[in-house]
């Protein structure tokens, strides 16, 4: 929660897509290299969108019991309970990047 208020700029309550995409890519490697892969699958040019986080934004305001769609910008924002969705959801994330990147070793090691 100490991290959502220092989100939470305006003292709002809510966070809304700009400020999540930019703490992804500061604090979640797994979104930047997974960017990545996708751009080099797919050949985009455009560099500002992000696949990773829009499926996270997504799933993340179809579970967030209280959002808030805001009319006038036609964005929507989370509060504070989407924003535990979403803090789960990057956990589980880093989860299963330790365990692929341990067994890709493991592997390894396997093999000499």
């Amino acid at each position: 929660t100490r991290m959502f208020a220092l989100l939470d700029a305006d003292s709002q309550s809510y966070i809304g897509p700009e400020c999540i995409r930019n703490f992804l890519y500061l604090h979640c490697p797994v979104v930047r290299r997974r960017d990545g892969a996708i751009a080099c699958q797919v050949d985009r040019d455009d560099c500002l969108s992000s696949p990773t986080v829009d499926e996270i934004w997504n799933t993340v305001i179809c579970c967030d019991p209280k959002y808030k769609t805001d009319g006038a910008t036609t964005g929507t924002r989370i509060g504070i309970e989407g924003w535990m969705i979403l803090c789960r959801l990057l956990a589980l994330v880093h989860e299963q990047e330790s365990q692929r990147r341990f067994a890709s070793r493991h592997l390894q090691q396997m093999m000499r």
